[in-house]
């Protein structure tokens, strides 16, 4: 008669087998039971539970057998209810006959001086055959690493392919290596500087500035010439030349007024040139930001006065 436990044990895996639902491809494949993990003395059993679960899981994933669950035996006491103790096709066979599963995965966790050791034992009641594997691993997380690789192995099945190349993934099919040029940085938030750490800016207020000048200049003088040319009108004029002369005074008047917008204009962008290359050359034109913030140009504004005024902790950084 078989003693109490062990017919429990396997109306269990009976019962479970009744109730989990498979498809036609599972019915195909051969049963499979992994068996209780034996830990060696210096082995922790947080670690052994954890490379329990992880064996049926990546075992359901290789899709090769069909694996029962719902209870652990535990091998020892399994086969000293049935008379017969060691790892032998002997003593496994009847173990496979009473789970009714053609293979058995018996696995063992050991510690050693050189970090932990997983040995996975499969037997085959078909063939009658006990096939080993065995890893060595510094860390716990080196170890479950390597567990997809024995079943693998005991299956004789392929290696896991080789995780995706990035460059293949790239759309681009490139993949830039090494630091970034200046055609890979990202772009500069800020004006592009020249070597000498000066932007470009105060030479264009700069030549604005002149630009603008020159133009006042030059309606300025057309406005003196028409104004000559009214003054030399007198009371013995013909009245063609006075209206001529009035003619003359009226884009003499709007010429001044052009000429004195375009020096506004001008000065005020000459003042800010060379204040902007004052602030540049005294801040040293830093790219992280502290010289901007340590001197700051705004335009001055009063009832006698029109420019740009610039303060701050000059030469900060």
């Amino acid at each position: 008669m078989k003693p109490l436990f062990l017919r429990c044990a396997c109306a269990l895996y009976g019962l479970t087998a009744l109730i989990v639902p498979s498809s036609a491809a599972a019915q195909d494949r051969p049963d499979a039971a992994i068996l209780d993990i034996q830990l060696g003395a210096e082995a922790a059993e947080e670690t052994g539970g954890a490379v329990g679960r992880l064996l049926r899981a990546e075992l359901d994933g290789l899709d090769v057998v069909r694996t029962s669950s719902g209870v652990a035996l535990d091998l020892s006491e399994v086969q000293l209810a049935l008379g017969c103790v060691g790892e032998t096709v002997a003593c496994l066979g009847p173990v496979a006959g009473e789970l009714d599963v053609r293979y058995l995965l018996i696995p063992h966790l050991d510690r050693g001086d050189d970090g932990l050791m997983l040995t996975l034992a499969l037997f085959d009641g078909r063939e009658e055959t006990i096939a080993r594997t065995v890893r060595r691993a510094p860390t716990r997380a080196a170890l479950l690493d390597a567990v997809e690789g024995q079943l693998r192995e005991l299956f004789e099945l392929p290696p896991a392919p080789d995780p995706p190349d990035p460059v293949a993934s790239d759309p681009a099919g490139e993949r830039s290596e090494g630091p970034p040029t200046a055609s890979t940085a990202s772009p500069s938030t800020g004006p592009a500087r020249s070597e000498g750490g000066v932007t470009p800016l105060p030479f264009v207020l700069l030549g604005v500035g002149a630009a603008a000048l020159g133009a006042g200049a030059v309606f300025g003088v057309a406005s003196q010439d028409n104004q000559s040319e009214w003054e030399t009108v007198d009371r013995g004029s013909t009245r063609e030349e006075v209206d001529a002369g009035h003619d003359a005074i009226a884009e003499a008047e709007t010429f001044a007024i052009v000429a004195d917008v375009f020096f506004v204009v001008g000065g005020l962008a000459v003042a800010g040139g060379v204040a902007a290359l004052v602030v540049e050359l005294v801040t040293g034109g830093s790219d992280d930001g502290e010289g901007a913030d340590a001197v700051v140009l705004a335009p001055s504004i009063g009832p006698s006065t029109l420019g740009l005024a610039a303060w701050g902790r000059w030469g900060a950084r």
